[in-house]
């Protein structure tokens, strides 16, 4: 797996389309502590850039553009949407507009995994992914711990994604569900407890 790695830097979006164009294929794209400037329009021709591309993972940590107005979860909308090979995401750290990406889940035919972690995600959004999730039948492990769900919310995640979709490994905050029921029942037990 050919990786392309852009990490501790402050950037532009051209200068990322840029050594997109120059690292030619790739199939495995991670940025990690990265602020970028540009507008919306730069941030729409760095998306479009990701089209069709054969990849298989995407990781980003602590990116953030320094434009309020630019929604970074485009670039990930047009991942999920038009990469058919796609697996992996892991976004950790990063908000972005959670309505375009998650209805983006539901066309991403291979995903495999998806981790939204500390991502400013609200009880509606984890409602709304439970429905998308029920769509992309091919993804098996979820995690969205660090997000502002509320337990009931928590639970009612769990409880759908295990009814309506094939999702058998969820991670929210401290429950841990579907590597063994001993494992969550040592979860529940500590948490009462406590």
């Amino acid at each position: 797996m050919t990786t392309l790695e852009i990490s501790s830097t402050h950037t532009t979006f051209a200068q990322i389309r840029a050594k997109l164009e120059a690292a030619g294929k790739f199939s495995k794209f991670v940025m990690d502590n990265v602020t970028i400037d540009g507008d919306e329009e730069d941030m729409i021709a760095l998306a479009k850039h990701f089209r069709g591309k054969p990849l298989e993972s995407v990781t980003f940590r602590n990116v953030v553009a320094t434009d309020a107005e630019v929604d970074l979860g485009l670039i990930i909308s047009t991942i999920l949407v038009t990469a058919s090979q796609f697996k992996h995401l892991q976004v950790k750290g990063m908000c972005f507009g959670a309505k375009s990406v998650i209805s983006s889940v539901s066309y991403a035919s291979a995903l495999e995994s998806i981790e939204l972690v500390q991502c400013g995600l609200v009880d509606e959004d984890a409602m709304k992914m439970v429905d998308a999730l029920a769509k992309a039948s091919t993804v098996t492990s979820v995690d969205v711990n660090g997000n502002e769900f509320s337990d009931f919310c928590a639970h009612a995640f769990t409880d759908g994604l295990k009814k309506k979709t094939s999702v058998t490994n969820v991670k929210i905050d401290k429950m841990i569900v579907g590597e063994t029921k001993a494992t969550m029942t040592a979860h529940k037990k500590s948490a009462t407890a406590a």
